[in-house]
C-alpha cells in the first residue's frame, strides 16, 4: 500500500498524474488536507471515481494550539485520523505539518518506507528545497523525533522536465506526462474539477498574468509596464488573471479572468494557441508548457525591466530576482515546448506581438 498527500488543488493534479501512468495497479491512499477552498466538494468528487483504494479528508481546524502542534511532532502523535495501514512508500509535494506527522506515522510502522516527492510547482525547478530544516523549529522537531521526516532522503521526484531542476535530490528522477488528450489522467482530472471535455476558444490575443511587485517591496515600477504592455492588441483583445494577492479593482476598466479555477486548470477549459502571454517576471507563465505542452508564446519582461527602469539596480533584492528570472527563462526556452522571449525594449516586444 502506498499514499499520497495534497493540500491544494495543483497537488490533487499531479498526483492523478503519477497515480495513473506510474502506479496505476498499486493499492493507495490519498490524503486531502483542507486548508483551501472548495476542498471538501473535491474530496467528495475524487471518492466518486474510485482511483484510490480510500480518501481520507483532514480538518486543519483540528490541529490544536501552537503548542499542541509542536508537541505532536516531537513525540510523534497523530491526532487527526485513525491510522492503521502500513505503507511501503510515501508522496509528499513539500512539507506541511500533516505530512510531517503522517511521515513519522507511517515510518515508526515501516522502517523500510520510502519517501517521494511530487512536482508541487516551480519551486523544484528555481533550487526551493522539498524539506528545509534550517529553520529552528525543524531542528527541534529532528533532534527530538526519532522518526522524523527531516532525517529522510528522498528517493524519487516526479517532475514535467527533470532537466530543469536546478538543484537535483540524491535520488532518481522520473518524468511526468504532459496533461494533454492522449494521457489517461486528463479526462480523470477534468472530471473531478468538473471541466467541460470540449475546450472553448480563448477570447483573447494578449494575456496579461498580473502580480503585486510593488507590495512585495520590490522597485519596479508596475504601472509603467502595464501601462505599454496594454497598448499593444485593441482592448477586447486583451486580458488580465488578477494574482490571489491583487486588489479587485487594479484593473477596473479592463478584461479581467473571472475564474475561480487555478491557473493550470484554466489551461485545461480553453484553448490559447492564439494567445500570448506577457508578465513582468511571473514563471506561472510557464506552468501551462511544462505541465501541457501547451505552445502559446511566453514573453517575460525582465530584461526590459532592467533597460527602462534603471533605478531597480540600486536595489540588490529586485536585481537579483529579475537576474533569476532570466536565468530561468533562458534555460526554459531550450525545451521544445514553444516560444518564450525575453524582450529588452518596448520595441522588442512589439515586434514580437506582430510576428505571434
Amino acid at each position: 500500500m502506498i499514499a499520497f498527500i495534497a493540500w491544494t488543488p495543483l497537488h490533487v493534479m499531479n498526483i492523478i498524474n503519477t497515480k495513473v501512468n506510474f502506479f496505476s495497479s498499486e493499492k493507495s491512499d490519498l490524503y486531502i488536507y483542507g486548508e483551501f477552498s472548495n476542498s471538501k466538494q473535491l474530496y467528495e468528487s475524487i471518492k466518486k471515481q474510485k482511483l484510490f483504494t480510500n480518501v481520507f479528508y483532514i480538518e486543519p481546524d483540528k490541529i490544536g494550539s501552537k503548542y499542541t502542534r509542536i508537541l505532536n511532532l516531537i513525540i510523534n502523535k497523530n491526532n487527526f485520523i485513525d491510522y492503521k495501514e502500513q505503507y511501503s512508500q510515501l508522496f509528499i509535494q513539500g512539507e506541511n505539518y500533516f505530512s510531517k506527522i503522517i511521515y513519522g506515522q507511517s515510518k515508526k510502522k515501516n522502517p523500510q518506507l520510502i519517501l517521494n516527492y511530487i512536482e508541487d510547482g516551480l519551486g523544484a525547478y528555481v533550487g526551493s528545497k522539498v524539506l528545509d530544516i534550517t529553520n529552528k523549529k525543524n531542528k527541534v522537531i529532528d533532534f527530538f523525533n526519532p522518526y522524523s521526516i527531516f532525517k529522510s532522503k528522498l528517493s524519487n521526484c516526479f517532475v514535467y522536465e527533470p532537466d530543469l531542476v536546478e538543484v537535483k535530490e540524491d535520488a532518481n528522477y522520473h518524468t511526468l506526462k504532459k496533461l494533454t488528450d492522449s494521457n489517461q489522467a486528463t479526462s480523470i482530472i477534468k472530471k473531478i474539477f468538473g471541466l467541460k471535455s470540449q475546450k472553448d476558444i480563448f477570447p483573447g490575443t494578449l494575456l496579461y498574468l498580473d502580480q503585486p511587485l510593488e507590495s512585495d517591496q520590490f522597485k519596479v515600477n508596475e504601472k509603467m509596464i502595464f501601462d505599454e504592455v496594454s497598448n499593444l492588441a485593441p482592448q477586447k483583445d486583451f486580458w488580465i488573471k488578477l494574482h490571489p494577492r491583487s486588489n479587485k479593482n487594479k484593473y477596473k476598466d479592463f478584461q479581467v479572468i473571472e475564474t475561480s479555477l487555478p491557473w493550470e486548470l484554466y489551461f485545461l477549459n480553453y484553448d490559447f494557441s492564439d494567445t500570448t502571454i506577457i508578465s513582468p517576471v511571473s514563471t506561472a507563465a510557464f506552468s501551462p508548457k511544462l505541465m501541457m505542452g501547451i505552445y502559446s508564446p511566453v514573453v517575460l519582461l525582465p530584461k526590459m525591466i532592467k533597460t527602462q527602469q534603471p533605478s531597480v539596480g540600486e536595489d540588490d533584492r529586485t536585481l537579483k530576482m529579475l537576474d533569476s528570472i532570466i536565468f530561468f527563462s533562458e534555460k526554459f526556452s531550450h525545451l521544445d515546448i514553444g516560444k518564450s522571449y525575453l524582450p529588452e525594449t518596448i520595441d522588442d516586444l512589439k515586434l514580437i506581438i506582430k510576428n505571434n
